[in-house]
């Protein structure tokens, strides 16, 4: 049953398959009676048995090739000769293991494998029987879709994963007829068919579509979908604008895993082919949360899969996008197959080869090619608003016990609780020799995936057992329920109170929410997202406007007002729905070149609530205000914290890389602390104290080192506030989070390649060591000093090319280090603001100890840093971590050296007066939303008030505190008195 050299990983188990096929063949013989001839039924058995090795060979691979010969079947072939390699397994398995004999011995050797084998065998036996069994019962009834009672079978093939029920089949007959069978029911296809034809007739040409399907109670028949390309403009339009009912659809029914295997074009249509995962009740599943309110990304049309949206799969693939309306070109997943080479010894390894690519199916094509979004976006807007008014207008028929979705509620629907690549790669580990041979090395495997209280959550550990249950015996896990049950089954297991609410209580839910503002909410969403696949890959780095030096200076009022319109803009831009808090639409960038939109409901300084709140609070203070704005911000971004701390441990926290000071919950302590300290604000400067003793307990736990998210960028606030707002709590704090600096930092100042830079580079933790030596002068943090800007100069050219940055593609290229941006997080300008501060700190200090020669260093490194940012630093965009905001700090920082101060007044004025031209320009590329405080516009509000109140403001690129206490009291009005 080895049909092709690619199933080579098969080879020891051929006794095993030959009784599989035997089976079959027998299963096939009413077939054969009826319907085929014995020919016939061989070529199912074996293009069936094909189709399903899929999981088989990824269990087995890797214990196979340990007890390879590779040498058996000839000298080595070259790497990259993969299907020379498969050729040479294959024959080499065959000499090896085709006497039953050697192949009864490999089995033993590895008995839990052979116990998975064995089990995905016999499920592929009972699938195959199964369906023949009804296939010959409603062989009538196959007439609805297009079945004819003459047509021959010729071909079986599995066109999806293996469950504990079975696999959806494709059934090809020899008149070029096909029919899909599932192994559940399709009465949810059917309600849904009902449903758009329901929509069709308000508005024609709005709906997508289903294939016609027979449900038949514990399975179903469904016409099988092919692929056509559209023939003209206007079927793409018609596609785009059905398109964007899909959309509407999705949303209200809270659909997932709509991704683009899972619909094909039929030309003029989106056809849905697998809905399956409708109604989805996961947020408030008893296994993943303790009923905490919903995720507000799960509240928004990109939950379903549709719109576009990066994903980093793994290293083999890079970074691509599985959604329907981004999955095109380079942004499409390769087809990659694992493939077995041999290196010069003749032993085997594994790698990936790239299956060529065919036009994708669930896209328009014309003329030979794929015809994205671009150009018909305003179709897809039209289909989306029409839908969703539909809905909106008849929400008390919706939601009516015998209105259009009543029907729903009896349906099953399967529920997502992790990716089937995670369940994958679970397998491809049970596969491992060591796991093959031991079922308590399976075991080890697979409790990985055992809850976190477990004891308070029992329906999670019926998740867990259904998971162990169906890895074990080679299947992905599957979960499925009623729309408005709370009960799941997997298999033969029934998992009771799963949920807390049912899927079809929340869409009942969901339809009642429906308003005109959610509409303009989830039409900004699609605007935005659809866009993104069309972004140039350099558009970050691009120059966006023309940098200018003006000599006369910018109006005090006039910057004030801007920094009002930028608050103004994220009051109004604020969405309070969908949350307990505030949240906004923000921009994840990857890369350089990747985009995602998201709901950002985060405390995180860098981008989230805390850095917006730092903002919208100094503000009021240079203003002479007191506003609803920043206040709610404030409470918000308290009440966010305390829900992270009172869902997971500190530790925990800290080992999911959520304490830092720019990635998490410190910066939200870092805010609290310098508007508690500047507004005189004892209530608030006591919750920050009593936050920083509890994050305390997490710092040695800290994985990383760097200031965005690791242990120096606690070190740094943590130290400045000891040092100017005082207290015993953020000086213990200090210690601890320079202890753990200094342990992260041994082995990356061992390594070849020295990051330099504030964010990801030494710069940081140069900073923290410094304010540590003043801080602890008995300590060893002036040493530490020494030795990481020792380390930090060793990638410092003295030239024009300023800092080597590592982290750029082909680093070592002189012309790509000459031609780089300078920026804060990864290049001069954080590296001189760090030197800066150092200088001021050790004259502050009057450290003797420093030579000479040493604060000549520093100078000089400190005049590169101007020298190289001037050119290089400006004309990109205008926001704080690598934009002109963040660069006039490094002039201002240095402005006690003649002519600086006036520079950067300059450098400021040219930079607000192209802000006055084109707009304020974010750290991401055309309108993608970013409220954020580094990368968008809550960081370039918060430049203007460092403009008009340097001394007040603190600069919060050196996780600066503030040097004042406290600013003149408030009048009732608001106005500073």
């Amino acid at each position: 049953m080895i049909t092709s050299p690619e199933m080579w990983s098969l080879v020891p188990f051929w006794p095993l398959l030959c009784a599989a096929a035997e089976l079959m063949r027998q299963q096939c013989r009413p077939l054969n009676d009826a319907v085929a001839p014995d020919t016939v039924s061989e070529t199912i058995v074996s293009g069936y048995l094909a189709s399903m090795s899929s999981t088989l060979k990824t269990i087995a691979a890797r214990s196979v090739a340990h007890s390879l010969d590779a040498n058996a079947a000839g000298s080595p072939s070259s790497a990259g000769d993969h299907v020379d390699a498969d050729e040479r397994a294959c024959a080499s398995l065959t000499l090896q293991y085709g006497h039953r004999v050697a192949a009864v011995g490999f089995m033993e050797r590895y008995p839990a494998l052979v116990r998975q084998v064995t089990h995905l065998l016999a499920n592929c036996v009972s699938t195959l029987g199964l369906m023949i069994e009804r296939l010959l019962a409603d062989r009538r009834l196959l007439a609805q879709l297009g079945i004819s009672d003459s047509a021959e079978l010729i071909g079986v093939k599995a066109l999806g994963d293996l469950h504990q029920h079975g696999a959806v089949l494709a059934l090809e007959f020899d008149d070029d007829a096909a029919v899909v069978y599932k192994p559940r029911g399709m009465a949810l296809e059917v309600q849904l068919a009902k449903l758009l034809d329901w929509l069709e007739e308000s508005d024609f040409g709005v709906a997508p579509r289903v294939p016609p399907s027979l449900d038949r109670g514990s399975y179903g028949w469904q016409a099988f979908v092919r692929w056509q390309e559209s023939d003209s403009d206007h079927s793409v339009a018609s596609f785009y604008r059905r398109m964007g009912g899909l959309v509407a659809v999705a949303y209200v029914l809270r659909a997932t895993d709509l991704h683009f295997e899972n619909i094909i074009c039929d030309g003029q249509a989106p056809v849905i082919v697998d809905p399956e995962c409708a109604f989805s009740a996961s947020d408030w599943a008893t296994v993943s949360d303790r009923n905490e309110p919903e995720d507000p990304y799960k509240g928004t049309v990109l939950h379903s899969g549709i719109l576009p949206n990066s994903i980093d799969r793994d290293a083999k693939n890079g970074r691509v996008d599985y959604s329907i309306l981004g999955c095109f070109g380079d942004r499409q997943p390769p087809k990659m197959r694992r493939t077995l080479g041999f290196d010069d010894t003749g032993a085997a390894y594994f790698s990936f080869s790239e299956v060529p690519a065919s036009l994708p199916e669930h896209l328009p094509g014309r003329h030979g090619a794929s015809v994205p979004t671009a150009g018909y976006e305003s179709h897809l807007l039209d289909g989306f608003t029409s839908v969703y008014k539909r809905f909106l207008t008849t929400q008390e028929l919706l939601n009516d016990d015998s209105g259009p979705l009543a029907g729903f509620a009896s349906c099953r629907v399967r529920h997502l609780f992790r990716g089937t690549s995670f369940y994958g790669k679970i397998l491809w580990e049970l596969g491992h020799p060591d796991a093959a041979q031991c079922g308590m090395k399976q075991d080890e495997v697979i409790n990985t995936l055992w809850p976190l209280d477990s004891d308070d959550r029992p329906a999670a550990v019926g998740v867990f057992q259904a998971e162990r249950h169906a890895l074990l015996t080679g299947c992905i896990p599957s979960f499925e329920g009623a729309a408005s049950g709370v009960d799941l089954v997997a298999g033969r297991q029934r998992i009771d109170g799963v949920f807390t609410r049912s899927g079809f209580e929340l869409v009942k839910q969901r339809i009642a929410d429906l308003s005109t503002e959610d509409l303009a909410l989830q039409r900004e969403i699609i605007r935005v997202t659809l866009g993104i696949p069309f972004i140039p890959p350099n558009a970050r780095a691009t120059t966006s406007y023309a940098p200018v030096e003006v000599d006369a200076p910018v109006d005090r009022s006039d910057v004030l007002d801007m920094a009002r319109s930028i608050r103004d803009a994220l009051d109004c831009s604020a969405i309070r729905r969908h949350s307990p808090g505030v949240w906004w639409l923000t921009t994840n960038g990857h890369d350089g070149k990747w985009y995602s939109v998201v709901p950002n409901t985060s405390a995180k300084f860098y981008d989230g609530l805390a850095g917006i709140a730092l903002f919208a609070g100094y503000f009021d203070l240079v203003a002479g205000e007191r506003s609803r704005f920043a206040d709610e911000l404030e409470r918000a971004m308290v009440a966010e914290v305390e829900r992270a701390l009172d869902r997971f441990s500190v530790p925990t926290l800290a080992r999911q890389r959520r304490l830092g000071a720019f990635d998490g919950l410190w910066g939200s302590v870092y805010v609290a602390a310098c508007l508690g300290a500047s507004k005189g604000d004892h209530r608030l400067l006591a919750w920050a104290r009593d936050m920083a003793a509890q994050l305390d307990q997490g710092t040695e736990h800290m994985p990383g080192w760097d200031v965005i998210d690791g242990a120096s960028g606690v070190a740094a606030l943590t130290s400045a506030l000891a040092l100017r707002v005082g207290g015993d709590t953020f000086e213990r704090a200090a210690r601890n989070a320079l202890e753990t600096t200094a342990d992260r930092l041994e082995p990356v100042l061992r390594h070849e390649q020295i990051p330099a830079g504030m964010a990801h580079g030494l710069s940081g933790p140069a900073l923290a060591f410094q304010r540590g030596a003043v801080l602890f002068p008995h300590t060893d943090s002036r040493a530490a000093v020494a030795v990481v800007l020792e380390a930090e100069r060793s990638q410092c050219y003295w030239d024009e090319r300023g800092w080597k940055d590592v982290l750029l593609d082909d680093a070592d290229n002189p012309d790509t280090q000459r031609g780089k941006n300078e920026s804060w997080c990864r290049g001069a300008v954080g590296i001189g603001l760090s030197r800066a501060a150092i200088a001021e700190l050790i004259r502050g200090q009057g450290d003797g100890n420093v030579s000479k020669s040493e604060l000549r260093l520093l100078a000089d490194e400190i005049e590169l840093a101007t020298r190289v940012t001037r050119p290089r630093g400006f004309g990109r965009n205008h926001c704080l971590c690598h934009g002109a905001m963040g660069a006039v700090e490094l002039f201002r920082a240095v402005g006690t050296n003649p002519g600086s101060a006036d520079m950067s007044t300059r450098l400021f004025t040219g930079a607000v007066t192209a802000g006055r031209t084109t707009g304020w320009l974010t750290g991401f590329p055309g309108d993608l939303p970013s409220p954020g405080l580094m990368a968008g516009m809550a960081g370039i509000g918060y430049g203007l008030l460092r403009y008009l109140e340097p001394d007040s403001v603190p600069n919060l690129l050196i996780l600066d505190a503030p040097v004042r206490t406290g600013m003149p009291p408030m009048s009732d009005k608001g106005r500073a008195t």
